[in-house]
């Protein structure tokens, strides 16, 4: 008996009970208790909502081919998949670009990420701001590119000397397709981004050179047309370099007869 003189019924987990208390008439006046019911049909709702959401790009695409999808953290921060991850590579119109947490001795440009720090379903563009934010650049800056095995050849390829990697810009190398913004990163097991050797790769729109405190700037229009200026004239340089090449071995060559 409360201090209103209301006599409560506990509910029952198992059969919903009802309530009744005393108005001021003397009269009982019961209603229906669904407290426990409802309670256990959210949290039941709430698991499969929570299980669905985490195997949701699990399945297999319209190709039939089994994608890797982002996976759900653990309490303390770390993934439960020690599978999820997803190596990429920075790179600027004519050369690598140094990355804040470099995994090669051998190539500064290269890292990783574990892919259950994107949120679900994954998207490209989701990719790229949390890649950009651990780097320390201005996501304005960066172009997210992929490969498919059956483009297994890049200027870019590890069997490549740095040289070779720096004759031509990542938008004109056939091997790499942009990925869609908003699309989910297609992560195929064996496929890009899953080794070391065929990372994604961040196109960064800056200068080699670039301190990550300029870098986490936008870029301006200025510089932009500044960059755009400097890939024509390379492009330029290395279409004459060829034409010379080409007339000079065949000046070398030596005419029949005079052998």
């Amino acid at each position: 008996m409360n201090e209103t003189g209301n006599s409560l019924v506990a509910c029952s987990p198992l059969f919903p009970a009802l309530v009744s208390f005393v108005d001021g008439n003397g009269d009982s006046q019961p209603y229906a208790c669904l407290f426990d019911a409802v309670m256990s049909k959210t949290r039941h709702v709430t698991i499969q909502s929570n299980h669905r959401s985490d195997t949701a790009f699990s399945a297999m695409n319209s190709s039939g081919e089994k994608l890797i999808s982002p996976t759900k953290s653990n309490s303390s921060g770390g993934s439960n998949n020690r599978g999820d991850k997803v190596y990429y590579r920075l790179l600027t119109f004519n050369a690598p670009y140094t990355s804040f947490y470099p995994i090669d001795s051998e190539d500064s440009s290269l890292s990783f990420i574990h892919s259950s720090r994107i949120p679900v379903p994954g998207l490209a563009s989701d990719f790229l701001t949390h890649i950009c934010s651990r780097e320390r650049i201005h996501h304005s800056r960066a172009q997210l590119f992929t490969t498919s095995r059956a483009r297994a050849t890049s200027v870019y390829s590890s069997s490549l000397s740095a040289h070779e990697r720096k004759i031509q810009a990542l938008p004109d190398d056939p091997a790499y397709t942009l990925a869609p913004p908003v699309e989910p990163l297609r992560l195929v097991p064996g496929g890009c981004g899953t080794s070391r050797a065929n990372p994604i790769v961040l196109y960064l729109d800056l200068d080699p050179s670039m301190d990550r405190t300029t870098a986490a700037h936008p870029i301006n229009g200025l510089e932009r047309a500044g960059r755009r200026f400097a890939k024509a004239v390379q492009k330029v340089v290395g279409v004459v370099v060829t034409g010379l090449t080409i007339c000079f071995g065949t000046l070398q060559k030596v005419p029949k007869g005079m052998e």
